[in-house]
Parts: C-alpha cells; structure tokens; sequence
C-alpha cells in the first residue's frame, strides 16, 4: 500500500506543470506610451483617464479594466490582444514574435 501512495503522489507531481511556465510577463501599462519590452517599437499610446489605446494612424481602442492583470500592468497575451484590436480597424498586421 506505501509503494501505491508513492507512485500515485509522484504521478501527481509529475503531471503539474512548473509554475514559472504557467505565468505571463507583465509590461506596465503607462499612461502615454506602452511598450512591449523598453527598446521595442512594438508601442501604443495609452490614456489612462480615458482607458483608450492607440497608434498613429489608427483610431483608439478601448481597454476594459479587466485586462489588467494587477492594478497598472497587462499581461503579454493583453498586450497583443490590445495591438491586434488597434490593427483590425485597417486590416494591419500583428507583429510577429
């Protein structure tokens, strides 16, 4: 019955999935221009009052509260889900990672 438990735990333990892997980098959502990492041009203007985002050339985008991960930051998942909704209003690509 021991050598049952033990396998069965180390089973467990195995299949879970480490956590670093789990969580997404967060990048800060700045009011005035938020970037991808601090020397990428993969940037939008944001306007924290406003909750508005948005690119030269293209209209603003609203950003719901709830796409923040914490209080201040997105993660890279909203980030690219931001850059992809400012693209859709002239058929612009997304840049590729």
């Amino acid at each position: 019955m021991p050598r049952l438990l033990l396998v069965s735990l180390f089973a467990l333990v195995a299949t879970q999935p480490p956590l670093a892997a789990q969580q997404e980098r967060l990048i800060p959502l700045v009011d005035g221009r938020t970037c991808w990492t601090e020397t990428s041009n993969r940037c939008f203007r944001y306007n924290a009052n406003r909750r508005v985002a948005t690119r030269a050339g293209f209209g603003n985008v609203r950003v719901p509260a709830d796409l923040e991960a914490k209080p201040g930051f997105i993660t890279e998942s909203g980030f690219v889900a931001i850059e992809r909704a400012i693209n859709k209003q002239t058929g612009g690509q997304v840049y590729g990672r």
